[in-house]
């Protein structure tokens, strides 16, 4: 299947031949594809490049450890190192605050294009996911990139969290023939999917919570705020909280949601869904954006949580 990104591809295999040193990050906030990626890439250049010190840096999330683990750079390492940023819309998103200090940076991203920070950008919003592009960046590099067992169950992980299970709508005929051909590689694909649809008990308990709490207007819009409290009781990650989000979208009458997280700060982050209408364009005046049907947003305050509200309930009036 070829989307055009032939001299792009190009580009990136040429920059990865040029450095000894590669450092991959990805996101704030982790999901299964930001380290699925991250870490699937890592590892795919490790067995391509024997002789390549490979580093995969950012935040530790202890519920994704299944899929790898980080590692800790002296920032003096960067001035001699490609690296490698994937499945990250904008700078202020990037997981590690050193990445600028690398000597070439690259970007490999499936969200809108809001932020062209690297040196080198690949964004195409066609590919379901960062681990697809991963995928697409091996099978277009005439060999010179090789996945193994590991690394190809790293891309299905994060191909099946940032598809839901191949229920959303960026789900297509190539990302169901990337999933088979990485099966091939013959790791546990049930195990995968298992890790993926398991909670912890604080998860399910929030998941309750949230259940027994959420506000569902007549329009079809579903939103509902977690405050300190609730996440300080619970001594949940964000990680785990973004676990949850899904599920409000599994109640039939639902048509869009938003889960607003308080922060430390007391300011908010929310996270927008849609089964149909796109909602990117409310989260981009938010100081947000990401897909047309899950975007995340900023609110500095309870009122500008309303006002978010109000504009979603807007669009389904519509």
């Amino acid at each position: 299947m070829n989307k055009g990104n032939e001299a792009i591809i190009q580009q990136i295999l040429s920059e990865i031949e040029k450095y000894q040193t590669v450092i991959i990050q990805r996101h704030r906030d982790a999901d299964p594809d930001a380290i699925g990626s991250q870490v699937g890439l890592a590892q795919l250049l490790r067995i391509s490049y024997p002789h390549k010190t490979i580093y995969t840096v950012g935040e530790e999330e202890p519920i994704f450890d299944w899929i790898g683990k980080m590692q800790s750079v002296e920032e003096l390492t960067y001035s001699n190192a490609l690296v490698i940023v994937v499945d990250t819309p904008s700078c202020e998103r990037i997981s590690g605050s050193h990445y600028f200090l690398g000597a070439q940076t690259i970007k490999i991203d499936h969200h809108v294009n809001m932020d062209s920070f690297a040196d080198l950008n690949w964004t195409d919003e066609s590919f379901s996911s960062a681990s697809e592009m991963i995928y697409y960046l091996v099978a277009h590099s005439k060999n010179h990139l090789k996945l193994d067992k590991n690394s190809a169950r790293c891309l299905y992980a994060g191909i099946v969290g940032d598809t839901g299970r191949f229920l959303y709508d960026d789900t297509s005929s190539y990302t169901f023939f990337v999933a088979s051909k990485l099966l091939e590689y013959g790791f546990d694909a049930p195990t995968v999917n298992r890790f993926e649809e398991d909670m912890s008990p604080k998860v399910a308990k929030l998941m309750a919570y949230v259940l027994q709490n959420v506000t569902i207007l007549d329009s079809g819009l579903a939103y509902i705020i977690l405050n300190q409290q609730i996440l300080q009781k619970m001594t949940l990650s964000s990680g785990e909280v973004d676990t949850i989000i899904p599920v409000v979208g599994k109640i039939a009458t639902v048509k869009i949601w938003a889960i607003f997280r308080e922060n430390e700060n007391h300011t908010y982050h929310a996270n927008l869904r849609s089964k149909k209408m796109v909602v990117y364009d409310i989260a981009k005046k938010h100081h947000g954006g990401d897909h047309p049907l899950s975007s995340g947003a900023d609110a500095k305050n309870k009122a500008e949580i309303e006002q978010i509200i109000e504009e979603l309930n807007a669009l389904l009036s519509d």
